[in-house]
Formats: structure tokens, sequence, C-alpha cells
């Protein structure tokens, strides 16, 4: 086996996906189907260590920009972990998520992210970090808040250029998320609805009628939670479980009030790679954020 780490080739997205999915479980085509962009993004992404009957590991590392405020943070989102079922337990994980930091590090991202086993990858330095709300949201609770539907709020064809020029457009003035490479790709997912209304927008990921899988919830009009009631209205749904991270402040004190049940959950698994970088780049935020006369560290 050539335990030499290295990135594919684009004629290699085939072989690759063929590898992930064994390694899942999953059925064929799976990750193309609900990571589009992958296709776009994975020879410049996917690190490899070969076998001699093919692809005995693989990492993704795929760049992400996050909003933090007015800072921008550069990251590298870790996705796609797996090793041969024939080669687990030989350390090629482990070497795949070593040469990963070193390339994030020589790539100049100061933050990295994914979602995993604690015990797992508290070894390579990343930590549980983050909050995310998770709220319960009925029709019932929303009408003992005396909130009204917005009943301009319809599905739209989320393949169209237009919405996903407006869906861009609203996407940008959230305070805290991630800048998007290829929104369109993303929203080509299997389970991805998207509702709007004159107060902005509502995308599920659950494309059955009546309940809605909110992962992302946004207006301009501060009127999230009529936006779910028309999108109830629409899907002819009873309840709405909304994912929010917890710097959306304003937003989750919003739908708190009318949500029937709610709970807490990390937000992910985060390494610092470059700490002045780091530091540098949430300057602007911080400074926002800082109490008191600092004219004195100048």
């Amino acid at each position: 086996m050539d335990t030499a780490v290295r990135f594919i080739t684009k004629d290699e997205i085939d072989r690759l996906q063929r590898f992930l999915e064994r390694s899942y479980g999953h059925g064929r085509d799976f990750f193309l189907r609900y990571y589009p962009e992958l296709q776009e993004i994975a020879p410049e992404c996917s690190m490899v260590i070969d076998a001699d009957a093919g692809i005995a590991a693989h990492v993704g590392v795929y760049p992400r920009t996050l909003r933090v405020g007015p800072s921008i943070v550069t990251c590298g989102g870790i996705g796609g972990v797996a090793t041969a079922v024939d080669q687990r337990g030989k350390g090629l994980m482990s070497r795949l998520m070593l040469e990963a930091i070193k390339h994030m590090r020589e790539k100049g991202w100061s933050l990295s992210v994914l979602w995993g086993d604690r015990q797992r990858y508290q070894h390579f330095g990343y930590q549980t970090c983050g909050i995310k709300y998770n709220l319960v949201i009925t029709r019932r609770s929303l009408q003992r808040a005396h909130v009204q539907p917005d009943d301009s709020v319809e599905e739209v064809d989320k393949s169209s250029p237009e919405v996903i020029k407006r869906l861009e457009e609203l996407s940008s003035m959230i305070e805290f998320g991630t800048q998007r490479r290829r929104l369109d790709l993303i929203l080509s997912r299997p389970a991805a609805r998207v509702f709007m209304g004159d107060g902005g927008y509502l995308i599920s990921l659950k494309d059955r009628s009546g309940d809605l899988e909110v992962t992302e919830v946004f207006s301009n009009t501060n009127s999230e939670a009529e936006l779910t009631f028309g999108a109830l209205n629409w899907s002819f749904g009873n309840a709405a479980n909304v994912e929010l991270s917890a710097a959306q402040t304003e937003s989750c004190l919003r739908l708190s009030r009318v949500c029937n049940y709610w709970r807490v959950s990390p937000q992910g698994m985060f390494r610092i790679i470059n700490w002045p970088q780091l530091v540098q780049e949430l300057a602007p935020f911080l400074s926002l954020r800082a109490v008191g006369d600092s004219s004195h560290l100048t």
C-alpha cells in the first residue's frame, strides 16, 4: 500500500463517490444528491491514501468563509472522513487528519470546524463549541401568541435564477453565518424547499407535506414567526422544527417567545488553526463588543 497523502484528480470523482458510499453504507450517488457542490470542489479538497485495491482512506478539507458581524473568518470544514472496512485500525485517518491540519495552516485559514465524535476528534485539537437552539413552533403556540400568518408566503422554484439572487441578497444581511460558494447547488438537494414572502424567506429540508424542518429563516422585517406560520399553512403542517445559531440573538428571542418547546445543542467542534490571525480577523467584531475606554491600549 502506498501511504503517501495526495489530492484526487477530477477524473477520480466517481471513484471517490463509490468509496464513500461503501464506507458509510449509503446508496449509490448519495453524496452527489445531498452534497452536489462536492462535484465542483472535490478535486481541490479531497485528501486520500491509496491501497492496492483502490482508495484506503479519505478526509475532505472544504474552504468556508464565516460572517461574524462585520468580521470575515477564514475556515476549513472537515467532512467525508472515511476509511475502507479492510483498512481500519492502521492509523490512516489519524495520518490524514494531521495532514489536513497542516494543509489548512499552509492555506492561511485561521479556524476549522467539523461534526462528529468528540472522543475521536479531540485528539486532533477539536473541542465542542458554540450553541444552537432547536425550537419547536406549533400552530397552537403561534395562535396562543396571537401571531397572524404571512399570507404572502408561497413555495418558490428553488432553481430559478431570480429566486437564488433574491436569497443571496437577503442571506447576506444575516449577521452571523456562512458565505456560500454555490447556493444553487446547495438548494438542488432533494429535500430542500424554499418559501418566500414579503417579509423574508424560509428553507426547509423536508419535501413532504406536513411539518417542516427549518434549517434557515430570515426576515428583514422581524417577522420570522409570521413567515413560519405562513409556510406551515402552505405545507398543511402543524409544527416546525427551527434551528438557529445562538449568535442570531434577536431572531432567537422573537421565535422563543412563540415556541412550544426548545432545546440547546452544540454548534459543532472547532479547532483554532492560527490564533494571531483569528484575533486579527475578529478585530472588527471584537471592537464593537468592547466595553470601556480602550484608548490606553493604542
